[in-house]
């Protein structure tokens, strides 16, 4: 092998990476994990929260299903998704108030 060129890779999501994020109360102790989903921390002793990440899920379709939790549900990283999450609340808020 005399050279080797790098070619651009095609991602099947619209971000590369997983999302992190953090799930309280009721919503801590009954959540399911979906497929491509780990616990990475979670409260021992009182079941206060667990901290999740997913891994595989589309990053819009990820957000459309955190944004049901918005009360009991925090985006830690990427802080992408995290601003995105605040900007769509929001703009919620605001067709709501009218």
């Amino acid at each position: 092998i005399t050279e080797a060129n790098q070619t651009p890779q095609m991602s099947f999501s619209n971000s590369p990476g997983s999302v992190t994020f953090k799930l309280t109360g009721r919503l801590a102790r009954a959540y399911k994990l979906k497929e491509g989903e780990n616990i990475i921390e979670y409260d021992l002793k009182k079941k206060k929260y667990i901290i999740v990440s997913n891994k595989t899920q589309d990053k819009d379709l990820l957000l459309r299903r955190l944004i049901r939790y918005f009360g009991s549900c925090e985006i830690l990283y990427p802080k992408s998704m995290k601003e995105k999450m605040l900007t769509l609340v929001e703009e919620m808020e605001k067709i709501y108030a009218q």
